[in-house]
């Protein structure tokens, strides 16, 4: 199987339906780079054995982003809402984000 990353935002004060849409991206489709770059991203939020992050009620406009990731043979969907406090998933979400919207379509 090969590994993959997808990333979904829903929520937030503006409804935005391609930031909404689930889109896979395979590690084969991302340059050695940004591959190096999520894999680390990946690595230092302990994203495949870390708790659920907890929701945030009472906050308005607040962001709820949904990643999934299948790396090394591992494999976890993780729902995580803004505001995020772990510097370690904010930092996963932005480079995810950032790739994601760098692809067309």
């Amino acid at each position: 199987m090969t590994d993959f990353f997808s990333i979904r935002t829903t929520g937030g004060f503006a409804h935005l339906p391609g930031m909404a849409v689930d889109r896979p991206t395979s590690f084969d489709e991302l340059g050695q780079e940004d591959a190096d770059a999520v894999v680390a991203a990946v690595l230092c939020s302990n994203f495949f054995d870390r708790p659920d992050p907890a929701v945030q009620t009472g906050v308005r406009d607040a962001r709820t982003h949904l990643i999934s990731v299948r790396s090394g043979g591992r494999h976890r969907s993780l729902v995580i809402p803004e505001p995020i406090v772990d510097a370690t998933l904010a930092e996963l979400v932005r480079i995810l984000r950032r790739i994601r919207n760098r692809r067309p379509g």
